[in-house]
């Protein structure tokens, strides 16, 4: 290949192509290189540590109400059963009357027995409550001697 004989291509630089126009996009920020400054993400990571930390407070507030469930269905549990007795002596013909009582640790609970006045029926009535907490669960139940 000899020069001058016309058919030959003139080099061009890689950056460009046609009339002068670059190959790769120039670059986004005046200091010559792309991407995120300090405070964009550092904007970024406390919206971040917001959401999980709303997210982690309501997962605190579903166990706090499951606690307080598997106590409450403890303690009716417990009721149910010494309501259940009363319920046995009533039927017996034995335990129409007083209020039994006691302490169990955790659970302060108490039974009464009361005729309703109506065909042999009774109304046993029963509360408990946690040892040092406030609050109570009544239950009322109807028995037929």
């Amino acid at each position: 290949m000899t020069s001058g004989t016309g058919n030959e291509i003139p080099p061009t630089p890689l950056f460009q192509r046609g009339a002068g126009q670059p190959l790769v996009s120039p670059p986004l920020k005046k200091g010559g290189q792309g991407g995120f400054t300090l405070i964009e993400v550092l904007v970024a990571v406390s919206i971040m540590a917001i959401g999980l930390g709303s997210i982690l407070g309501g997962y605190r507030v579903l166990l706090d109400g499951y606690k307080k469930g598997l106590l409450l269905m403890e303690g009716v549990s417990f009721l149910e059963e010494r309501m259940t007795d009363r319920e046995i002596e009533i039927r017996g013909g034995a335990g129409t009357g007083g209020s039994p009582g006691g302490s169990e640790p955790p659970w302060i609970w108490s039974t009464e027995v009361k005729e309703t006045g109506k065909d042999n029926w009774y109304e046993v009535r029963g509360e408990i409550s946690r040892e040092g907490k406030g609050g109570k669960i009544t239950l009322f139940r109807y028995v037929r001697k």
